[in-house]
């Protein structure tokens, strides 16, 4: 009796913090970043109640949470903050195995490394999203982080090739 208590209680738990992510999302892309960040600090204490054991759609929000926070300091300006939340991002994806997570971790250290001038270890970061990525494309949203993936690859190899006009 007790095992299915607390079967719907996690059930529960799940929908709720299913629910407050779409929540979260119309205030992401609305710009309400103050609400996000109060939404993500929320969503963190309450799948601490899994106790380790997160069923796989709230590793795939937890990662996801953490690449809206990591961007949401980076538009903020905050890029020490931000390049920290995207190590973070990948720690998390590592320990949970979500190899989208991974790759949207990847991708994004990828792009701090090109802002902080080491464009090799940016395009070993974006490299390897993108084979993350090949492996991954069974929903729409993977399938947009490819996309985005492999344009910031594009883009970093042009930047280097202007870079290389410039200085010869």
């Amino acid at each position: 009796m007790i095992k299915e208590e607390q079967k719907a209680e996690m059930n529960k738990l799940i929908k709720k913090i299913k629910r407050k992510h779409i929540y979260m999302l119309a205030s992401y892309y609305r710009g309400n970043y103050e609400k996000v960040l109060k939404f993500i600090e929320k969503a963190e204490q309450l799948i601490k109640r899994f106790q380790g054991d997160l069923p796989e759609e709230i590793k795939v929000l937890h990662t996801r949470w953490l690449l809206y926070r990591s961007l949401i300091y980076a538009y903020r300006g905050n890029l020490a903050l931000s390049f920290k939340e995207a190590n973070e991002l990948l720690r998390v994806a590592q320990l949970y195995g979500h190899k989208m997570g991974i790759s949207m971790g990847l991708s994004a250290l990828g792009r701090y490394y090109w802002l902080f001038g080491d464009l090799d270890k940016a395009l070993a970061h974006c490299d390897r999203a993108i084979e993350l990525n090949e492996e991954n494309l069974n929903d729409p949203i993977d399938f947009l982080l490819a996309a985005l993936n492999m344009f910031a690859r594009w883009t970093l190899r042009k930047i280097t090739f202007l870079f290389d006009i410039m200085i010869h």
